[in-house]
């Protein structure tokens, strides 16, 4: 069964999407989408080929990758309703890769999940030339001269309650490391309409979201790094 939700249940949209919320937990294998009103197979949604319905519910886009909400929706129903919702090709770790203006950026993102929010935690590392960096925008001079050298700084976006840490060092005579750690509380991912999770969003982020950012602390990383990490059934492969 590829889908589950329209053939038997004739109700208005809303009222049949309000019902099929409650059965989430008796369906590991499938989501249940909010485009469609009804519950996609999840090899479907979010396999190589995945619906188009899936991509309207908007995307997270990181350092290197894009994040579709199926995945965080994944996510909370394994933390809600146990390891029979996990599947192995959709993992809660990602790791991506890239260069550009002659910086190397690797990038490692994990999810987890605390008091019914899904958390993100990504943690970039940028290695670059200092002394032949070609600087060509705006953007490529202003993040790597001032992050803070040898030492953690600590911001905070009022906006979408994104906690940021940075840091400098210097690697050898030429080279330097730019640590960016960024903990995104994506809120509880129960539907694409949420505003916590349409604020974190490409289309959001890109044209409206304002740039808020006060003096963070260290106190609330250390909270984010004591959360347990999402399980994965025994003998899975992350």
């Amino acid at each position: 069964m590829d889908l589950v939700g329209r053939q038997y249940l004739y109700l208005q949209d809303e009222d049949r999407l309000e019902l099929l919320a409650h059965f989430q937990s008796s369906f590991p294998k499938h989501l249940l989408c909010y485009q469609c009103y009804i519950f996609h197979r999840k090899s479907g949604i979010l396999g190589a080929g995945s619906l188009d319905c899936g991509r309207r519910n908007g995307h997270l886009v990181t350092g290197t990758m894009r994040l579709s909400f199926s995945v965080m929706q994944n996510a909370m129903n394994c933390y809600l309703y146990g390891r029979s919702h996990y599947v192995p090709f959709i993992p809660f770790t990602y790791h991506g890769r890239k260069t550009k203006y002659d910086i190397t950026v690797e990038e490692k993102v994990e999810l987890k999940a605390s008091n019914d929010n899904v958390l993100l935690h990504q943690r970039i590392i940028a290695t670059f030339n200092r002394t032949g960096l070609q600087v060509t925008t705006k953007t490529a001079k202003d993040i790597p001269f001032n992050v803070p050298l040898n030492k953690w700084e600590f911001l905070k976006c009022r906006v979408c309650e994104t906690d940021i840490g940075t840091r400098r060092d210097r690697l050898d005579a030429n080279y330097d490391n730019i640590t960016v750690d960024l903990w995104r509380a994506l809120g509880p991912c129960r539907s694409p309409f949420e505003s916590q999770w349409e604020l974190q969003t490409e289309p959001y982020d890109r044209y409206h979201k304002p740039l808020l950012l006060t003096s963070g602390n260290e106190f609330a990383f250390s909270l984010f790094r004591e959360t347990k990490p999402l399980s994965v059934p025994s003998g899975s492969s992350r």
